[in-house]
Parts: C-alpha cells; sequence; structure tokens
C-alpha cells in the first residue's frame, strides 16, 4: 500500500506576528533617521567626521531594507492564505504603482 506522505515543514523558525515585527521594524527606521540627521548635523558643525554619516547612511539602508524584506513577506503570507482558504487571486486586481500607499 502506498501511502501520500504529509507535507513537510520547513526548519525554519515559527515566527512571532509579522505585524508586531514591522512595527519594531518601523520604529528602528525611525531611529535611524533620527541618528542619520544628528550625524549629519555634527559633521556640518565640525564635530564629528564623514565616517559617522556613512556608518548612519549604511545602518538607515539597512532597516529600510528589513521593513521592505517583511512587507513582502506579509503580503506573501497573506496571498498564500487567501489561495489556501480557496480564494482565486488575479494580477489584475493588484493595484498599480501610480495608486497612494495607504499605511495602516
Amino acid at each position: 500500500m502506498i501511502r501520500a506522505s504529509p507535507p513537510t515543514r520547513t526548519s525554519r523558525k515559527p515566527r512571532p506576528n509579522i505585524s508586531q515585527e514591522l512595527q519594531q521594524q518601523d520604529a528602528a527606521v525611525k531611529s535611524s533617521e533620527r541618528y542619520l540627521a544628528l550625524a549629519t548635523e555634527r559633521y556640518r558643525l565640525g564635530i564629528d567626521s564623514y565616517l559617522n554619516v556613512i556608518t548612519a547612511q549604511a545602518t538607515l539602508l539597512g532597516n529600510q531594507r528589513t521593513a521592505v524584506n517583511l512587507r513582502l513577506q506579509q503580503m506573501t503570507a497573506t496571498v498564500r492564505l487567501i489561495k489556501a482558504l480557496g480564494g482565486g487571486w488575479d494580477v489584475s486586481q493588484m493595484p498599480s504603482p501610480k495608486d497612494p500607499v495607504v499605511k495602516g
């Protein structure tokens, strides 16, 4: 008798709510923006070297990229849930790049 094996789980650790992670990451982005503004002002005043500005820029970029990746994961999970629940997904239902982005 041939049996179908159950779906295998990936080796990823269970994740907390992505929305919570996004809130934390958005806070990190805002903090990085303040850090960059401060580093830029300190450089402008001659207090710090430009290396601090570059470091602040790199930190901000890293935090922004992480936030974008989390949003992508959240959207992907939402689409997978809709498909799993039997709902269809049509690319024509996606907002166009010209549509304004609404943050909740």
